[in-house]
């Protein structure tokens, strides 16, 4: 068994150098951070000089799972992530956030064009010939008149592609118009609403996973958008030395 003694004597006899060599490899360990309470508790007058939405960053990279490396010196001078190391994270967190944006803007629109579709549509009739030709139809044909009125389809969005052909073939073919008749009248789907129902029912059904999709991805940007800010912040800090 070797004493306390022994160990002492063997210490005093290890060369300088290799002493000097285990000092460096302790002090280049430095201090590792995994949260941020740990972090602003070692250096609290860095982090009282953020601006508000640095620290928020901050925290949000600790929470994501980030870690901070520093020198064993009372001066913040961090270590990792280094210089390149960020570099090579903010071109890869840019190229996601050109991502989520490009779909987020795509979530918008087609959200957009949902909220505007029914009007857009109604003022479409107006130059629809489709529109004028039913016009005519229920002043010189008695029969059509009684007929459209079973039909229950709301005029004002003749324009839509859908509406559009089924009223081209209730005007034009005289079989389709009594079968659908008869489809409407014992239907139990169709008997208290008509064809409308079911377009504006399809455009808040588009207009309803585009809400969540903006959400989502909205709420994925913000994300992005923290990394990339605190990798930004950090880098303030980073000591190449």
């Amino acid at each position: 068994m070797i004493y306390i003694n022994e160990l002492y004597i063997i210490f005093l006899a290890l060369p300088l150098s290799f002493l000097l060599l285990i000092g460096y490899i302790f002090y280049d360990m430095g201090n590792l951070y995994t949260s941020f309470s740990l972090f602003e508790k070692a250096y609290g007058e860095a982090v009282r000089k953020l601006k508000s939405k640095d620290r928020e960053a901050i925290i949000f990279y600790f929470k994501k799972g980030g870690i901070i490396k520093t020198k064993y010196t009372p001066q913040l001078r961090v270590t990792y992530p280094s210089k390149q190391k960020i570099k090579e994270e903010l071109s890869s967190v840019i190229k996601q956030r050109d991502d989520v944006a490009s779909k987020l803007k795509d979530w918008k629109k087609i959200e957009t064009d949902a909220l505007n579709y029914i009007k857009k549509t109604k003022r479409k009739r107006f130059v629809d010939s489709v529109y004028w030709k039913h016009k005519m139809k229920i002043l010189t044909d008695g029969d059509y008149r009684q007929e459209i009125k079973k039909l229950k389809i709301p005029l004002d969005l003749i324009a839509d592609p859908k509406l559009k052909k089924i009223m081209v073939a209730f005007m034009d073919n005289q079989t389709f118009r009594d079968n659908i008749i008869d489809t409407l009248e014992n239907s139990i789907v169709y008997k208290d609403r008509g064809f409308g129902e079911q377009i504006v029912q399809a455009i808040e059904i588009k207009k309803g996973i585009a809400e969540k999709k903006i959400k989502l991805f909205s709420e994925v940007l913000d994300g992005l958008d923290n990394v990339l800010l605190s990798y930004k912040v950090i880098n303030r800090w980073v000591s190449d030395k």
